[in-house]
């Protein structure tokens, strides 16, 4: 993809243009992001692979609006989403877009139901219909003997099947997951990832997954490699 010249495609769910990111302003300015520009079409798993520090989950936070780039643009469905009016980008996350961490990020002091339940809470859903959807989704990730488990009470599979399905509790049209696989042994790291193409097939659902694992990439429908700030596609046979 040629940064300068990319176009502004309201056909792609997500695209980014020509991004560029700078951490620090005095003493030794890391730049990370340095003219990245991605886009995805609706219904497609998307893998982005890359070494560490090259500024993956930078870029995935710029697409789900949790970070600004310092220069370029993410265009949703051909809307800016950084050129928006104040409050865009909160409604923006909520609604659009659902977000699965490596750290899981679920609260302690919760249930899995009640962790799950959170977001569509915040977008001021019914809390019945809520915990309705929540018990669904946690079933659907074969979780549904642990409703009433603490994050302590569970294995590192079922925490991120908790934090999967809490990232669908809002049906978003765009899944932002940073290293889902990380923290998972080979067996419940191949169970997530089959479980996301399942849900792709099953909604149409569209993936966009940050890893650094070549078995993990080789299952995507694309594969974008992240190297010197920059993104570009690959072919899946040059990772495996």
């Amino acid at each position: 993809m040629n940064d300068k010249n990319s176009q502004v495609s309201k056909e792609c769910l997500i695209q980014a243009v020509d991004l560029h990111k700078t951490y620090g302003t005095r003493g030794d300015p890391l730049e990370v992001l340095k003219g990245a520009s991605f886009e995805v079409q609706p219904g497609e798993i998307v893998g982005v692979v890359g070494a560490s520090g090259v500024g993956k989950s930078t870029l995935l936070h710029m697409l789900g609006g949790l970070d600004r780039p310092n220069a370029g643009k993410v265009f949703f469905r051909g809307q800016d989403i950084f050129a928006q009016k104040n409050g865009f980008l909160e409604t923006f996350r909520n609604r659009h877009v659902g977000f699965v961490f490596q750290s899981f990020n679920l609260l302690a002091d919760f249930t899995a139901v009640e962790n799950v339940m959170f977001p569509a809470l915040i977008g001021k859903a019914d809390k019945k219909l809520a915990r309705e959807k929540a018990e669904n989704l946690l079933a659907q990730v074969g979780l549904q003997d642990r409703l009433e488990h603490r994050p302590a009470e569970l294995s590192g599979g079922e925490t991120q099947r908790v934090a999967l399905a809490r990232g669908l509790v809002n049906d978003p049209e765009l899944l932002l997951a940073d290293e889902p696989t990380g923290n998972l042994d080979y067996r419940a790291s191949d169970s997530l990832i089959d479980l996301l193409i399942q849900l792709n097939q099953k909604t149409g659902q569209t993936f966009v997954v940050v890893t650094h694992s070549q078995r993990v990439a080789a299952k995507m429908h694309k594969v974008y490699q992240m190297l010197d700030g920059k993104v570009a596609r690959t072919k899946k046979e040059f990772i495996i």
